[in-house]
């Protein structure tokens, strides 16, 4: 993957070091954008059954928990990449995934349907796994839209500086949080 994205950027007729950070860049965050959309997954999971204040309340704190992460990490290392904050995207979205999991064991909300997530084969059932499609796909073009938005940004504020990067980091978590806030208020 790594060097698709560097011929990709080469191509688009970007510098050679944005290229290299790009090829470096995106395997750790495709990786990260994975362990993100587990967590996702087990956020929506949990609005299906309810418990939207725990789901919003989460969202919330790992948007908060990787501002923090950003701000202290741009703090004590003056020569942060941006292949830097993808891996620290990364580990907070690792560090949700137990926690997640302990917290909904804890409180019985995976009872419900345990044994069907673990001892049952949803992709026999073909209206299902259509249904699915029909719905997932939009959605997933939509996020990849999202994401494209601030990636598009982040070249453009490649060419500034380095400094600019961070920054635009730094302010699409701003975002996330207040969007999450938004979302938990409703």
């Amino acid at each position: 993957m790594a060097s698709y994205m560097y011929q990709l950027l080469v191509w688009l007729d970007v510098s050679s070091d944005v290229a290299t950070l790009g090829g470096s860049f995106a395997p750790v965050q495709v990786t990260a954008l994975l362990v993100c959309g587990f967590n996702d997954a087990q956020t929506q999971f949990l609005s299906a059954i309810d418990p939207s204040i725990y789901s919003n309340a989460i969202e919330i704190l790992m948007n908060a928990s990787y501002t923090a992460g950003i701000a202290a990490y741009l703090y004590s290392n003056e020569n942060a990449t941006l292949v830097d904050l993808a891996w620290l995207k990364f580990f907070v979205a690792t560090l949700f995934i137990p926690i997640n999991i302990t917290f909904l064991s804890w409180r019985g909300w995976l009872d419900l349907c345990w044994v069907g997530m673990i001892r049952s084969n949803a992709l026999k059932n073909r209206e299902a796994v259509k249904q699915m499609l029909k719905t997932g796909v939009p959605l997933g073009i939509g996020s990849l839209i999202r994401e494209s938005e601030w990636g598009v940004l982040v070249l453009f504020a490649s060419r500034i500086g380095t400094d600019d990067v961070a920054t635009f980091a730094v302010t699409r978590r701003t975002f996330d949080i207040f969007s999450s806030l938004i979302e938990g208020l409703w």
